[in-house]
């Protein structure tokens, strides 16, 4: 049924002769003919703000606000319209899990894991519809986010970027209201670290032998300086560090932005983590690339 309806064979189609056969015999390489190419940090601090009501909001007052005499202009009611569809997809499917969450509890005799899944399952329908509260609606309507959009696309290269600062609001409110221990904050950010792993990008034969061990080039930054330039290091940056060197495992691919005013304990920490042999984190000196 797919046979001529997959993007690959749509973008061969569309190629000139002359260039399909370069491209063959490997005189030049396309490794994304049938998927996304990624390359992207989305604004994920907006969706963990206003949640996809909210943003879905905000669309419709654009969409409310468009002079409908400039014919151009069709084109972003269109725009606009797709995004709110989007935004409606999302929410369905977080209402998904949530409702087998649920179920699952219904069917749970062990008294923690039913009491685990009950809350999932309430967080689930809670985000990433509406703005995030906690430290873990906070990881989860990331998580949401971030698997819609490999996903959609079956991309690589899609990073959390700065994780340690749009997350550590959250983690830093919980922790002095006594909402939730540092140990068990690691717990859910080490459990979020085993699901960057479950994500495996469908590659054709080529791609796969090119890009041995399949990695997902899932960019998480942790340290460097803030929009005044001062040292923006948090415990949650320490705290990503240490769930990376107890996991061990490959994804995400995380960097590190040191400077003059970063904390000596903290490079020492991510020294630390280079010398366990997983080949992270990179190193990115911010005065070199800010200047």
């Amino acid at each position: 049924w797919w046979k001529g309806k997959v993007v690959k064979d749509k973008v061969v189609a569309a190629m000139q002769k002359e260039a399909l056969q370069a491209h063959n015999e490997f005189v030049y390489i396309l490794t994304a003919l049938g998927s996304g190419i990624g390359h992207i940090t989305v604004d994920y601090l907006r969706v963990l703000s206003l949640g996809f009501l909210g943003i879905k909001k905000m669309i419709l007052n654009k969409i409310a606000e468009i002079d409908y005499n400039e014919p151009e202009n069709i084109k972003k009611q269109y725009f606009y319209k797709s995004a709110t569809i989007v935004c409606d997809s999302i929410i369905e499917f977080s209402n998904r899990f949530s409702k087998l969450a649920k179920e699952m509890a219904k069917n749970e005799k062990h008294i923690k894991r039913k009491k685990e899944l009950e809350h999932i399952s309430v967080i689930c329908s809670k985000v990433p519809a509406n703005p995030a509260e906690s430290f873990w609606e906070a990881l989860q309507s990331f998580w949401f986010v971030h698997l819609v959009l490999q996903i959609e696309s079956n991309g690589h290269s899609i990073s959390p970027g700065r994780f340690d600062q749009y997350m550590y609001p959250f983690y830093k409110k919980d922790i002095e209201q006594g909402n939730v221990e540092r140990e068990f904050a690691k717990e859910l950010l080490s459990c979020l670290w085993i699901k960057f792993n479950e994500i495996i990008k469908v590659r054709d034969k080529f791609s796969s032998l090119a890009f041995g061990g399949y990695p997902m080039f899932q960019n998480l930054i942790l340290g460097g300086v803030d929009k005044d330039g001062r040292d923006a290091t948090n415990e949650l940056s320490y705290l990503c560090i240490e769930v990376t060197k107890d996991i061990k495992l490959p994804q995400p691919s995380l960097s590190v932005r040191y400077h003059n005013q970063c904390p000596e304990e903290f490079l020492k920490n991510s020294c630390e983590l280079a010398k366990v042999g997983l080949g992270m984190p990179a190193f990115f000196n911010d005065e070199v690339i800010i200047s």
